[in-house]
């Protein structure tokens, strides 16, 4: 790994030692600074200490605390039946809506179930009056064409948004 450019990519690609580089130069490297081995060092904001064990692949590098190396295999495996799982759940065309509504609200997203509609509706209708006051007259205009939403209803909302799509 080159926390730097370096130059021959050519050779590089094609030779038997894998290299990272942040880019590549025509221009050669100095070649009469001193280097030290075995110590931690930092690349592209990443650390490693020696003994860490340093994963990389055509998408980039990744260093694993030596102490965190032993359950390295079992965590990876672990992962990796999880990935396998969903890639059938896709297939099937099944969703795990509850892994979804749990990261959506995570992030602050409203999550619309059966539940809670009527109450999604009912907050939809308050913040509507809160913006008619805001701006007037305006926009009591366009909200009246709304007045078919009713708490614990949202075929207006559905049907709306099919006739635009």
């Amino acid at each position: 790994m080159v926390d730097g450019a370096l130059r021959d990519v050519v050779e590089w690609y094609s030779d038997e030692i894998l290299v990272w580089a942040r880019g590549h130069t025509p221009r050669g490297p100095s070649k009469d600074g001193a280097g030290e081995v075995n110590v931690p060092v930092a690349c592209a904001g990443m650390a490693a200490a020696p003994g860490d064990l340093v994963i990389a692949d055509a998408d980039g590098v990744v260093a694993v605390p030596a102490d965190e190396a032993p359950g390295l295999l079992v965590r990876a495996r672990a992962h990796l039946a999880n990935e396998a799982r969903t890639r059938t759940r896709n297939a099937d065309g099944t969703i795990d809506e509850a892994r979804f509504d749990a990261v959506l609200r995570a992030m602050g997203c409203p999550v619309v179930s059966q539940e809670n509609v009527a109450e999604f509706a009912r907050l939809i209708q308050e913040a509507g009056h809160k913006i008619s006051t805001l701006l007037g007259s305006q926009a009591s205009a366009t909200l009246s064409q709304d007045e078919d939403l009713k708490a614990g209803d949202v075929t207006p909302i559905k049907r709306r948004r099919a006739a635009k799509a």
